[in-house]
């Protein structure tokens, strides 16, 4: 499965690196595409990374799904155009949706969570005001599925890969990863 990543300056970093990883352990192809032309992009938290290449050179046919990690670059992408077309394209061809944090507000603006199921970073339930608020660190409602911050980051990632993958493969996962550790005798 090939998704896209798209972001700018002030991304999210543990949204945008810990989802990846987690997905890409999972078999998952995740490309990151920065919104303008530029040979790196700084995280809010200063990590750097590089994109593939930038919005414009972006072929939709070959994603079957879209993941926006929120952040501090949530307003440049909520505000750009061709990032609207973009997650438009992504919904109106019911491929996965799948946004973190500030990110769900993109879907907001554009009536997409009207009527569904959603969590957000606290704050920006303003731009869902047609959709419905679950308190919870992960949320799927149909092909779109939306986490909560930073801190939900890996139950996001594998509630991602439980929807698409199943759920045998997320516990497999979960496992590799150390996430369900069982305790020992002996441990405090």
């Amino acid at each position: 499965m090939n998704l896209l990543t798209i972001a700018t300056d002030g991304f999210e970093d543990v949204e945008l690196l810990a989802t990846s990883a987690i997905l890409r352990r999972s078999g998952f192809q995740v490309d990151l595409y920065s919104l303008h032309p530029q040979p790196f992009i700084t995280g809010s938290y200063q990590t750097k990374v590089i994109p593939l290449g930038h919005l414009a050179e972006i072929d939709v046919a070959k994603y079957d799904g879209i993941f926006l990690p929120g952040g501090a670059h949530t307003a440049a992408l909520r505000n750009h155009s061709g990032v609207l077309d973009l997650v438009t394209h992504f919904v109106q061809h019911q491929k996965w949706t799948m946004a973190i944090c500030a990110a769900p507000s993109i879907l907001g603006v554009l009536g997409f969570l009207d009527g569904k199921h959603y969590t957000c970073f606290p704050g920006f339930e303003s731009y869902m005001k047609q959709g419905i608020h679950v308190n919870q660190k992960a949320v799927r409602d149909g092909f779109i599925i939306t986490g909560a911050g930073a801190g939900a980051s890996l139950e996001f990632a594998f509630t991602i890969i439980e929807t698409i993958q199943g759920k045998e493969q997320a516990e497999q996962i979960k496992q590799k990863t150390r996430y369900l550790i069982e305790p020992s005798e002996g441990s405090l």
